[in-house]
């Protein structure tokens, strides 16, 4: 990863708290929020065209755009599954970004 300060993506609705924690303790870094925010991480959230400015995905990104968008470099699930994430066509696609 690059010493440049990260643009971090993420689309789950925390509490007020919890989100005034993480966004005060970013350090260089940027937010970017999701425009629609999943309750669960049960769910991947939907296809969400701000995640394409990020470099790293904090939550559940959709599989289907994260396998696309070059500058996405690191994915962090809010979940301990990742069946959805698990397909071989997902993860060769990170695998040849070096993701």
């Amino acid at each position: 990863m690059s010493s440049s300060p990260l643009k971090i993506w993420c689309n789950m609705a925390y509490p007020e708290l919890a989100m005034q924690l993480l966004q005060r303790n970013l350090g260089p870094h940027q937010l970017i929020l999701a425009r629609s925010k999943a309750a669960s991480n049960l769910v991947h959230g939907a296809a969400d065209p701000s995640l394409s400015e990020a470099d790293i995905a904090f939550g559940q990104p959709d599989p289907a755009a994260a396998m696309t968008l070059p500058n996405l470099r690191w994915i962090h699930l809010t979940s301990a599954g990742y069946e959805r994430y698990a397909s071989t066509d997902f993860r060769t696609a990170l695998e040849q970004r070096n993701a």
